[in-house]
């Protein structure tokens, strides 16, 4: 059974933060978990942030992984669809069950 991975980003997630994501990131890929990312409490994100978790994204689909984006913030769903990135990354909230909302 494949492990999963969860991550929670920063209220400010951008280029000072990205080095450590990214490392983390690393080692979960390394070991062939799916990631789900908690992006719920995200007041700022930069292209850099974004730009990283498309590549980890893409990598894990090359190894039949997955990375999800959960409850993203309306900041963070904002500035992905600015970016046009919305198409790469999965995105799903907790409120939303069979499409209904709770």
């Amino acid at each position: 059974m494949t492990e999963k991975a969860i991550l929670t980003l920063e209220n400010i997630s951008n280029i000072s933060t990205s080095e450590a994501l990214a490392e983390e990131l690393e080692t979960h890929i390394l070991e062939g978990s799916n990631l789900e990312i908690d992006a719920s409490k995200v007041e700022k994100v930069d292209t850099s942030l974004l730009q990283l978790l498309v590549a980890a994204s893409n990598t894990l689909k090359k190894q039949d992984l997955e990375l999800t984006i959960q409850n993203p913030s309306d900041c963070f769903s904002a500035s992905t669809e600015l970016m046009g990135l919305t198409k790469h990354l999965s995105m799903q909230n907790d409120s939303l069950k069979n499409g209904e909302l709770q």
